[in-house]
């Protein structure tokens, strides 16, 4: 086992010691010298609250910052299993505390050599105001991480240590949580951050500067494409280049376009303003009137914040009474659509416009069943459910996901996992598989980036192969670990990656509801009508709507 700390580092923080008298030659000398401060690290506790860490060092007490480390193991020893040899600010070797403001502790995986391990990090707002669609994002990589450390190793004896930071969905925090991760801990990977905006800095300020691989689920963002990134970002979600052109022919084929009314609502962020810029146009040539608009991101601002900024959209829908609303945002619409039908439903009969179809891009689709089941009665429950519509990529195997849904519950109490935790869990493991490339060596991000080509053609290994088991990831594992190649099928589809962008390419699903119980209105799920096919050119962004006979709805 590796030392604990240098032991020469130490010796040079000791004090030096003189003593100011001499003992002659022939006279006995007896000195009793008492130089112990601390017995513990608890002894060496500051009252200050800013004060620095320190460590209980040979019975002194140490500023941590000032031992260097030389292994996960020697600095659990000297703190706890929430500490990492990682990289002081002064760029040597020293034990890190992985929890952070933003970060949680190292989860370390079972009975495992702390020094044999990989460190991975994930960034996603967790916070509540995200919580119902992000949580189980990041559900699912633990899942992933789970499944991987329980089923196989990575070559040279390591497992996967994982550390699981929350950005509460503002850049500051996805910041922060990427330079811990990149600067101090020394991760080699990174799964998100979840909002195209956040990826975006983060990637720019951070991950590629350090070389480290990053791989978001569902930043979909167009302009991702074209960041300087040097192979290091990736994404497991398609480009919303795609959904833009899908949006525009969904009103194309409308029985008479011009005649309808449309407000474009979208968050203002990279991922809704980019979705608004590339289809708003087109689709104003297409009907007879629309109202385009931003409304300001909602991340970091508090329920008294919004509610005036909600409450003046949807008095802007009142005011042009639009038969369709497009909205392209997140777990945010649900208050703008339930804003709306509250109004609605305390207006006088008379008084009350017809009630629009209200469409959601990818990032609010899980939030369609929310909107209904929290509904205060069931006359507006039954009333709302045909109006609410989708649109998203492709982001499902329907028989694996059902397998990996399976696993989902048994880990997660009985939850059912949201269709895009697949994403997640995909990037999750994408990273893990690419990692058995590079074989005995060092893991590094730019290693990751090496082996990834190799995920995308070979033999297939699909992520639901054996049902409940999981001789998918050793299968693929040793495959790769011996120089081959594999083609995977993840729990979200094919994971044809276009190694040049990073990307994978995906038709799209139009979503409605349907009642699962009848005379329950409340009990609704997501309902697949149609499929948006992209053109067989793979340079190309078009595509078409095929199976939505009548047109939709």
């Amino acid at each position: 086992m590796a030392p604990l700390v240098s032991r020469t580092s130490i010796a040079r923080l000791l004090p030096r010691l003189a003593l100011g008298f001499a003992c002659g030659a022939l006279v006995a000398c007896s000195l009793v010298l008492d130089f112990t401060e601390c017995e513990s690290n608890d002894d060496c506790v500051s009252a200050e609250p800013d004060a620095p860490l320190r460590a209980c060092a040979e019975n002194k007490c140490v500023a941590a910052s000032e031992i260097q480390c030389e292994s996960h193991t020697g600095c659990h020893a000297l703190f706890d299993e929430s500490f990492v040899c990682g990289t002081g600010e002064s760029g040597a070797p020293e034990c890190i505390k992985t929890a952070t403001d933003e970060c949680g502790a190292i989860r370390w995986p079972d009975e495992h050599d702390l020094d044999k391990t990989v460190i991975v990090g994930s960034i996603m707002p967790t916070t509540e105001q995200f919580s119902a669609i992000v949580q189980p994002l990041e559900n699912a990589v633990d899942l992933a991480i789970r499944d991987f450390n329980g089923a196989t190793e990575l070559p040279g004896g390591r497992k996967i240590a994982w550390i699981a930071c929350n950005s509460g969905g503002q850049a500051e925090g996805a910041l922060a949580s990427a330079r811990h991760l990149a600067e101090r801990v020394g991760t080699p990977a990174i799964i998100g951050p979840v909002f195209s905006d956040n990826l975006q800095v983060v990637a720019e300020d951070v991950t590629i500067p350090a070389g480290v691989f990053t791989i978001s689920p569902t930043a979909s963002a167009k302009s991702i494409t074209t960041i300087a990134d040097d192979g290091l970002v990736w994404r497991t979600i398609a480009s919303d280049i795609y959904q833009a052109h899908a949006l525009i022919d969904f009103v194309a084929r409308e029985d008479d376009p011009g005649s309808l009314s449309v407000a474009y609502l979208a968050k203002n962020d990279a991922y809704g303003a980019g979705l608004l810029y590339d289809s708003a146009d087109a689709i104003d040539a297409l009907v007879g009137a629309q109202l385009a608009l931003l409304y300001p991101n909602p991340a970091g601002m508090t329920e008294e914040e919004l509610t005036p900024i909600f409450g003046g959209v949807v008095g802007k829908l009142f005011e042009i009474n639009p038969d369709l609303v497009i909205l392209a945002g997140t777990s945010e619409v649900v208050q703008i659509i339930q804003g709306y039908i509250s109004t609605w439903a305390g207006m006088p009969d008379d008084s009350r416009p017809n009630m629009p179809r209200f469409l959601v891009t990818h990032g609010a689709v899980p939030s369609l069943t929310t909107i209904v089941e929290t509904l205060p009665n069931p006359t507006l429950q039954a009333l709302i459910r045909p109006q609410l519509l989708g649109i998203s990529p492709v982001i499902l195997d329907e028989e694996n996901y059902s397998v990996f849904n399976t696993r989902y519950k048994i880990t997660f109490n009985d939850q059912n996992a949201i269709t895009s935790s697949s994403l997640s869990y995909d990037a999750a493991m994408v990273t893990m598989l690419a990692m058995a490339t590079i074989g005995d060596a060092a893991i590094t991000g730019r290693g990751i980036r090496d082996g990834m080509p190799r995920l995308i053609e070979g033999d297939e290994v699909s992520f639901g192969s054996d049902q409940i088991g999981l001789s998918f990831i050793p299968e693929a594992r040793n495959a790769l670990a011996q120089g081959q190649s594999v083609d995977l099928r993840g729990v979200s589809g094919e994971l044809d990656f276009q190694i040049e962008t990073g990307e994978v390419r995906t038709n799209l699903i139009h979503w409605g509801l349907v009642e699962t119980t009848m005379g329950n209105p409340a009990d609704v799920e997501l309902e697949a009508r149609c499929l948006y096919v992209l053109d067989p050119d793979p340079a190309s962004v078009t595509g078409a709507w095929m199976g939505c006979d009548p047109p939709t709805p």
